[in-house]
């Protein structure tokens, strides 16, 4: 990367997230026997259509009230620029899948037994607290964007805590 050598500078957060996700796949499939890749192929490719536009929202706050980061090295054509966004963003969930079943890999060499039983279903307060920690921030003044970082970027892990929600 820092001999910006081509395609590896333009597409380095797609090429890379893809050789994470398709490496630690492999290693939970030796280590299990079974992974999301191989066994879940339609959630991984929900989780990677539903990446995307889950990641375009997080992109406006940041353009519009975080100023965290911003982008450099990006291809001058805007098409193969949007491309290489939509890979970027499609890898981003399914990463996060990922890395959580790595985790339990390492932990466990069983196959998860929720994976055998039909999933719970979502509580509707988790629904209502995920929606409120979306929306608020967007209506805010952009110069609150450090006070709405953590609602940003902590609002969906704290409906996904165990009991942390009543059914």
């Amino acid at each position: 990367m820092l001999a910006k050598i081509e395609p590896f500078w333009s597409w380095l957060t797609p090429i890379a997230w893809t050789g994470y996700i398709l490496f630690v796949d492999g290693w939970i499939w030796h280590r299990r026997g079974e992974s999301p890749i191989s066994n879940d192929r339609a959630e991984m490719v929900f989780l990677a259509l539903v990446s995307v536009p889950l990641w375009t929202i997080f992109e406006q706050y940041n353009k519009h009230a975080l100023f965290n980061w911003h982008y450099v090295g990006l291809p001058e054509t805007l098409l193969v620029r949007y491309f290489g966004y939509l890979w970027a963003f499609a890898t981003i969930w399914p990463a996060v899948l990922i890395t959580a079943e790595a985790v339990g890999a390492i932990r466990d060499r069983r196959a998860p037994a929720y994976r055998r039983l039909d999933p719970a279903r979502i509580p509707l307060d988790a629904i209502a607290w995920t929606c409120w920690t979306r929306s608020t921030p967007s209506t805010a003044p952009s110069r609150c964007g450090a006070i709405c970082a953590p609602a940003i970027r902590g609002g969906w892990s704290i409906s996904w805590v165990p009991g942390s929600c009543a059914a």
